[in-house]
């Protein structure tokens, strides 16, 4: 167990005294090692916040509470904040600051008190805690004690029991339907309502309109002290994928369960279409083609969050594998073809010396694992691709002679023979491909630019400012295939593979070679893939895959992605809007996700829309929203040319009472 490797005297906290420890070390066990994001209400003298960032070693430790202690110190992994845990404005701001991602674990160890637990749970349970985690709600037996504000001592011997008439059909009216003793006083109270909550889908079974749904949760476990609620995490399977070959259209099942799903289907990169408006089932498809990719995507109800996806493909019949390493033989025979007219034009030390087209097979490889063949997936709506870092332009002339229009976009500056060899190149090949000078660490812009697929291979480490090059890339294409050299440890041993960091290489420490900057860890390179608007499709290492180090060339490692560009986000929390007797509140979300700014406008009942909002991403509240109202917020460029997402919101109506 985890906190007997801990010296616990050193930290002042009473879930030691208590011995919660030895209620939270088995549910805690497979989250140990992991690196994660853990909330604490109630941080009291901050004792607790300490323990939890020495119980978890890869963890970032978040605490609130409504009255900080002076004299704490939040040190290392540990970020503090004052406000109200029944402050949903403030809970969310704290959330989307250090946490936009949602937290792993949260623990309410604050007031106590049912309501102002309920508060906080459902909004942080909703909305910032990610499918799959763990919420823990702490000493919830106060509900039984009279001195606390809103317990009550449970009176065994002489509860009330009321009856209750049945309502079920056909049933005489003499019938009667006696519940058991209930005791639901404070968090007593709130813990019964998550146990209805548990029970939804019987809870919600034949209601009117069909609307029954699942649980949100997986699993709530009760102890005497403590109660741990597991989120559901949404999935969505396909089976058997890869399809079998077949000489007509292939057959699979989709299954998938969530809280409130819907799942769309999008072939071969063109516009998703519905495929099932339902929270859970399983569908057979019987038109799965050899030549095609199947995107299924599992949404929430109003589409705005992407809960899980899969690609389904159909495995090739033999002659058509051999159409793949086609593919690859053809671009070795592309790359001695290119080396004859090489050696035609200038001496070998002229040109750039490392194979380029070698990676051709690697790139198919990422384009199958995440459903696609790679020249089916530069062929888009744009009818263009670009080759950025392009060396002497190797990739983009095979590409051409794959029927691709192709740029060539690089630095003469830094470039291996100031892009000589890409221009002799390309007039001895008669060839259209667009060759263009730009600093990559420079504000640049590709002005107009779009671009079905962008290939920016072994260039990434040579730039100051990747995380720049990155978002940029996210305005221009939908796909990017990346590589870059990354490593596992420093030239001393020093781990660096648990960390998601970057190593400023000296400037000849690598390859006796200036223009070399950062070398990232494995997790390093994925949060720079993250945080610049990316979803990673596919992923794979070559080289020195166990003691990669930044700068020894005989343990050099590579990674390779194909990333695709994530979408424009706009959420509205809550929505609907609970009625009340003045204006409704409701707080709006935005994310551009590729670093430009965007405009929120907002109109009400079809009426021409007004300014809300503007910036690359943020929240703002809407303290205006009226009952019976129907809105429209809308997520624009800046220049308010294009319209980037859309939420519709609504209000809930007052019940009138009976």
């Amino acid at each position: 167990m985890r906190s007997k490797e801990l010296n616990l005297e050193r930290y002042n906290t009473d879930k030691i005294t208590h011995r919660y420890l030895e209620v939270y070390d088995p549910i805690l066990a497979p989250w140990v090692s992991k690196e994660l994001k853990l909330l604490e209400i109630g941080v009291r003298e901050g004792g607790s916040l300490q323990l939890w960032r020495d119980y978890f070693q890869l963890g970032i430790i978040i605490g609130i509470d409504i009255k900080l202690p002076e004299q704490f110190v939040p040190g290392e992994r540990i970020q503090v904040f004052e406000g109200s845990q029944s402050d949903k404005q403030f809970l969310s701001e704290v959330a989307n600051k250090v946490a936009p991602e949602g937290f792993d674990i949260i623990i309410d160890d604050a007031s106590h008190i049912g309501t102002l637990t309920k508060t906080a749970f459902w909004h942080l349970f909703d909305n910032h805690l990610k499918p799959g985690g763990l919420y823990a709600i702490e000493d919830w037996g106060t509900g039984y004690l009279d001195d606390f504000p809103d317990g009550k001592r449970l009176d065994a011997l002489n509860p009330p029991v009321p009856t209750v008439r049945s309502l079920s059909p056909g049933v005489s009216d003499e019938s009667l339907k006696v519940p058991f003793p209930c005791h639901s006083h404070g968090m007593v109270g709130f813990i019964k309502e998550l146990v209805d909550e548990q029970g939804a889908a019987d809870v919600t079974m034949g209601r009117p309109g069909g609307e029954s749904r699942a649980s949100r949760f997986t699993q709530l476990v009760i102890t005497p002290c403590i109660v741990f609620v597991s989120k559901m995490a949404p999935t969505l399977n396909a089976s058997p994928n890869p399809v079998p070959a077949s000489e007509g259209l292939g057959r699979t099942t989709i299954s998938w369960n969530s809280v409130d799903g819907k799942i769309y289907v999008a072939e071969s990169g063109r516009d998703e279409v519905l495929f099932a408006d339902s929270p859970g089932g399983s569908q057979e498809v019987d038109w799965i083609g050899e030549a095609s990719s199947y995107d299924f995507r599992l949404y929430n109800s109003d589409r705005t969050k992407l809960l899980d996806r899969v690609i389904v493909t159909k495995a090739t019949a033999s002659n058509a594998v051999g159409r793949i390493s086609q593919l690859s033989q053809l671009a070795h025979t592309k790359e001695q073809e290119l080396w004859k007219i090489k050696l035609a034009c200038r001496p070998k030390p002229f040109w750039y010396p490392y194979s380029t087209l070698q990676n051709v097979a690697i790139l198919e490889k990422l384009s199958a694992a995440a459903g696609f063949q790679l020249l089916e997936l530069c062929r888009g709506v744009h009818g263009k691709v670009a080759d950025i870092g392009a060396a002497d332009g190797d990739l983009a002339f095979f590409l051409e002679g794959q029927g691709l229009s192709v740029d060539v976009i690089d630095n003469e500056h830094t470039n291996f023979n100031a892009l000589q060899g890409a221009r002799i190149l390309k007039d001895a090949l008669d060839s259209s491909v667009d060759i263009r000078s730009v600093d990559l660490d420079s504000q640049f812009s590709f002005a107009g630019e779009k671009y079905d697929a962008v290939f920016f291979l072994g260039t990434l480490y040579h730039l100051k400012n990747p995380f720049f090059l990155l978002e940029r890339l996210a305005r221009i294409t939908k796909y990017c295939f990346v590589s870059t050299r990354i490593a596992k440890q420093t030239a001393d041993g020093q781990s660096l593979s648990s960390y998601p960091v970057a190593y400023l290489v000296g400037p000849q420490e690598c390859n006796d070679d200036d223009t070399n900057f950062w070398i990232f860890s494995d997790h390093g390179l994925k949060r720079l893939v993250d945080r610049t608007g990316w979803t990673l499709l596919s992923y794979v290492t070559i080289g020195d895959t166990a003691t990669s180090t930044p700068v020894d060339p005989d343990r050099d490692e590579r990674a390779f992605c194909l990333l695709e560009k994530r979408p424009p986000l706009l959420r509205i929390d809550p929505n609907p809007v609970p009625a009340s007797k003045g204006a409704g509140k409701t707080t709006i979300y935005w994310d551009t996700c590729d670093g430009t700014i965007g405009k929120v406008y907002a109109s009400m009942k079809g009426d021409q829309e007004t300014l809300f909002a503007h910036g690359r991403r943020g929240s703002a509240p809407a303290e205006w929203i009226k009952t019976g109202f129907d809105y429209e917020f809308r997520l624009y460029n800046s220049d308010h040319t294009e319209l980037l997402a859309k939420v519709a919101v609504t209000t809930t109506r007052q019940q009138s009472m009976p």
